[in-house]
């Protein structure tokens, strides 16, 4: 279900920057977003092309995906105004500092993301290579290896 078939005001361009820095990059992203999300690839491909803006639903699971509430979803789509609905506020000894919140919704992703004394550069190569490792894991052919048997040639 969409929300809307008009144009979603640069949600596209927003949801491909956060793809990008939370390692949804490449070739397969999408896809790979989608599966994360909960969400029909074509729904995926069609927010980015600023086709529609997702359904709540879709909008709830690309934000469980990227690490962002239901709120802080609907306001960066543009159906909500941040004054309707509350999002992540700094404290104020946090304004002056910038924070990195964790982009990563896995507890495993997050306690990488965590370890500051890496580059954040470093950091999400790591989470990359760990997504990489576990979906080499869960594609090996779950079949066992075959005897194979020599068979001569009889002459």
């Amino acid at each position: 279900m969409l929300v809307s078939k008009t144009p979603g005001r640069g949600f596209g361009a927003w949801l491909r920057e956060q793809m990008d820095r939370r390692g949804y990059s490449g070739r397969g992203g999408s896809t790979r977003l989608a599966r994360d999300a909960g969400i029909n690839l074509s729904i995926v491909s069609r927010a980015l092309n600023d086709e529609v803006v997702p359904a709540l639903d879709a909008l709830r699971g690309i934000g469980k995906a990227l690490g962002y509430t239901l709120g802080e979803m609907m306001v960066f789509a543009g159906v909500a105004t941040p004054d309707e609905l509350p999002i992540r506020r700094e404290s104020p000894d946090e304004a002056s500092a910038p924070v990195e919140p964790s982009p990563y919704t896995d507890p495993h992703e997050r306690q990488l993301w965590e370890m500051r004394d890496l580059p954040e550069r470093v950091r999400r190569h790591v989470i990359i290579s760990l997504r990489a490792a576990l979906r080499a894991e869960e594609e090996e052919d779950p079949r066992p290896n075959a005897d194979v048997k020599q068979f001569r040639k009889t002459s």
